[in-house]
């Protein structure tokens, strides 16, 4: 059985991912340090993160500083002699990886006592190592321990909606794969016809909750050549039916893949047959307030994968650039969400069927993880995710 020790700052990860590297069976207790109220909401939410996953005994250890050293010892001494006075024979596992520098030193002095059962660790997550901090060195396994929904509430976003393997829906997306290759097909050699299909669907409205969604659409000119095909192919597969006047979608969802979502669900089955080892598409969550509850700011994420407890996001554009903004707006956003849903070593992906300009790709190139797959270099997306999961296995 073991305890572990967790020092609490703004980034958890390091903090979970070694401590879920062992069998939940086997923890006797989790224990939860806090310098400061600064990051009580942080102690509070690593605490029922623990529960939901099936650690019963989670407390928090309150220290009077987060900086002064001296005071940190003496609480560092102070809770080992507790624990081992309660627990004599029970392994003890600092993870020295969060809090601040004063208080991670102090903590890792009182509890490297390798021969009395007891160990600091450190978690380098973007080395995937779980560093023994004793003379004698030495590291634990590195387990693959998060998947999406572990990644987003540990950032504060609770997902309320998404499809994945294990969704209903994932079965619909599977069905639609044939009609996805063929719009991928368009996209490398006719992208015009995707324009005329783009304009077709955003005139349902299905995404524009300002106006109601109006299935049916009229058609100015007889439909021929590769655009016939493409509506030829949507009505075999349930999506549409269409007469020389008009397309008729079967439903808002029919519309809106048709509109652009069949990029995201390119992506999604690209990271599948990649062998990512968790895959969502069209995730919606609520970030959590400063009581770890659902508040009413969300997000739309096009496709979140996680593998080996590193995270990528993916922004799907079938739309045109020519807008003015429009490349920095979506650059912002990505970055952002980024940044606020994985750190510093998460990494995004913005996959558009149109060129991006080079104003836009210059701003990204200014993003060591972000990076773009453009038009006809979209069916490379496989290859790009092998690439990036062997780079964090």
């Amino acid at each position: 059985m073991t305890i572990h020790i967790n020092l609490i700052s703004h980034q958890l990860l390091p903090n979970v991912i070694s401590t879920l590297g062992e069998d939940v069976a086997n923890i006797e207790k989790v224990i939860l340090v806090v310098g400061d109220n600064k990051l009580s909401e942080h102690a509070q939410l690593l605490k029922d993160f623990y529960r939901r996953k099936g650690i019963r005994q989670v407390e928090l250890f309150q220290c009077e500083t987060s900086t002064d050293y001296a005071q940190l010892r003496h609480h560092a001494d102070s809770l080992y002699q507790q624990i081992r006075e309660q627990y004599p024979t029970v392994m003890l596992a600092l993870n020295a990886s969060g809090g601040t520098k004063p208080m991670s030193i102090a903590f890792t002095q009182a509890f490297d006592k390798f021969d009395e059962l007891s160990m600091a660790i450190y978690t380098d997550t973007s080395s995937k190592k779980i560093s023994i901090l004793n003379e004698k060195g030495g590291s634990l396994p590195y387990q693959s321990a998060l998947d999406i929904e572990d990644y987003l509430y540990l950032n504060k976003m609770r997902p309320v909606e998404y499809i994945s393997p294990e969704s209903r829906d994932h079965d619909d997306v599977m069905a639609r794969s044939a009609v996805t290759k063929k719009m991928l097909e368009l996209c490398r050699q006719n992208p015009g016809v995707l324009k005329t299909i783009n304009a077709i669907a955003s005139q349902s409205h299905f995404g524009n909750q300002a106006k109601p969604y109006n299935p049916e659409v009229p058609l100015y000119s007889q439909p021929h050549g590769v655009l016939q095909d493409a509506l030829d192919e949507f009505a075999e597969h349930g999506l549409i039916t269409y007469t020389e006047q008009a397309v008729a979608f079967t439903s808002r969802e029919a519309a809106r893949y048709i509109g652009g979502g069949w990029l995201e669900e390119y992506a999604y089955l690209a990271a599948l047959d990649a062998g990512i080892e968790h895959v969502a598409m069209n995730v919606k969550g609520h970030w959590l307030d400063a009581n770890n509850q659902e508040s009413s700011v969300s997000n739309e994420l096009d496709v979140i994968l996680v593998h080996n407890n590193q995270m990528m996001l993916i922004e799907c554009k079938t739309s045109g650039w020519s807008q003015s903004g429009t490349g920095q707006a979506t650059t912002l956003k990505l970055e952002s969400l980024m940044r606020n849903l994985g750190g510093s070593h998460a990494n995004g992906m913005l996959v558009s069927v149109f060129d991006i300009g080079a104003h836009t790709q210059e701003r990204i190139s200014g993003f060591d993880n972000l990076t773009t797959l453009i038009g006809s270099d979209l069916s490379g997306l496989v290859d790009q995710l092998k690439a990036w999961q062997n780079s964090i296995s």
